[in-house]
């Protein structure tokens, strides 16, 4: 099983073609909103690009996995997933970027970006985490 080195929630993740590096802008540990009144559920449009970094559980061993990204809203709820293949069969090492263009808020609190890895056909193990603290002032 493919092994999750990093993940970061950005504004923008940019690969540079001649160092093939990675720059992450903007790091996003926390949003500030404005309303929407409590128990109101609103779509904000947000571009985040999550960047992940993966390695080969053995170096020497080409593998292929699929992963998805769930957000968890401060209740618990799951509201959306993607699915994307982490291909290492080629290389020891493959970088991620999923792009999100909108933020469901149900409510200030942590909302969580779950890195999930599928064990087997519908059972997913969840491998990590990555926080997002919203906050709400009234408009």
């Amino acid at each position: 099983m493919s092994k999750l080195l990093w993940s970061i929630l950005c504004k923008k993740a940019s690969i540079d073609q001649a160092s093939n590096n990675v720059s992450l802008f903007e790091i996003v540990d926390q949003l500030n909103l404005q309303g929407p009144p409590p128990g109101e559920r609103i779509l904000v449009p947000a571009q985040f690009d999550l960047a992940t970094l993966w390695m080969r559980s053995d170096v020497d061993t080409p593998e292929s996995d699929l992963a998805r990204l769930t957000i968890e809203m401060p209740d618990g709820e799951i509201v959306e997933s993607s699915t994307f293949e982490v291909n290492l069969a080629q290389a020891v090492r493959h970088r991620n970027i999923l792009s999100l263009s909108s933020l469901p808020v149900h409510g200030p609190g942590l909302y969580y970006f779950n890195i999930e890895l599928q064990e087997v056909p519908g059972e997913w193990k969840r491998i990590h985490q990555v926080p997002l603290q919203v906050t709400l002032s009234p408009n």
